[in-house]
């Protein structure tokens, strides 16, 4: 494969680059598609094990759903892939507050906050931490 291009991930009859398919994959989870955007992030990620916005966004169809340790494996391994992004803490210290981990909720927002000291729902969250 020369450089520049990429392997085409199959959609229904259509095959798309990377790319196209997250945002088609965002197209049905904004429209509450999620079995269908779940299958794309999974295929992405097959076709792509580095990405690390196909396991974070099937993180969060997982904890919509309730499946809070699938939601928190799936955003360990998006910050495993990428820890530079705030909002995947954010997430990841959403979820441990759901399944009652508030020390490690905390984490994750203290995390968020080191990474973008203007994240306020971060911050919200923190303070919540120490409250609760």
């Amino acid at each position: 494969m020369k450089d520049g291009q990429s392997k085409k991930i199959k959609i229904g009859q259509e095959f798309l680059s990377e790319n196209e398919a997250m945002s088609r994959a965002l197209e049905y989870h904004k429209a509450g598609d999620f079995q269908s955007a779940e299958i794309i992030y999974r295929k992405i990620y097959v076709q792509n094990p580095r990405c690390a916005g196909a396991p974070h966004l099937s993180g969060l169809i997982q904890y919509h759903f309730g499946d809070f340790a699938a939601a928190a494996k799936s955003l360990r391994r998006a910050i495993a892939l990428d820890d530079s992004l705030p909002h995947y803490h954010y997430n990841l210290g959403l979820i441990y507050l759901d399944e009652g981990k508030k020390a490690e909720a905390g984490e994750c927002f203290q995390k968020a906050l080191a990474l973008d000291g203007n994240y306020q729902s971060a911050r919200i969250m923190l303070l919540e931490t120490k409250t609760l």
